[in-house]
């Protein structure tokens, strides 16, 4: 019995392993950024904080994440740099990025 819960224990980790295998990298690293699933799967990561050593500062980089293949690819820029704002996605399927912090 112990074998078997071992055995369905690895199991299940594994399981967990190739679930868990990662995804391309965003050109921009950053945090306090919207993401916005688009109606065809993708998903559009714009604005947020980034840090360079002890600085942090906001920027205007928008990208596009694919599931598809896993990679993200840069796209546009917003206006103002602008970070903790907020994001919504309107019938026509454009993204309507508001408030927030920016940097005006």
């Amino acid at each position: 019995m112990t074998s078997l819960r071992v055995a369905l224990c690895l199991t299940l980790l594994a399981g967990l392993a190739l679930a868990a295998d990662p995804t391309g990298s965003l050109s921009v690293a950053r945090y306090s950024h919207s993401a916005t699933r688009l109606a065809d799967g993708r998903v559009l990561v714009a604005g947020g904080h980034t840090i360079s050593g002890s600085l942090s500062s906001m920027t205007r980089s928008v990208e596009v994440y694919d599931p598809a293949t896993q990679v993200f690819a840069t796209t546009g820029l917003l206006t103002t740099a602008r970070g903790e704002h907020g994001a919504a996605l309107l019938a026509d399927g454009r993204v309507l990025v508001v408030g927030g912090l920016g940097n005006v």
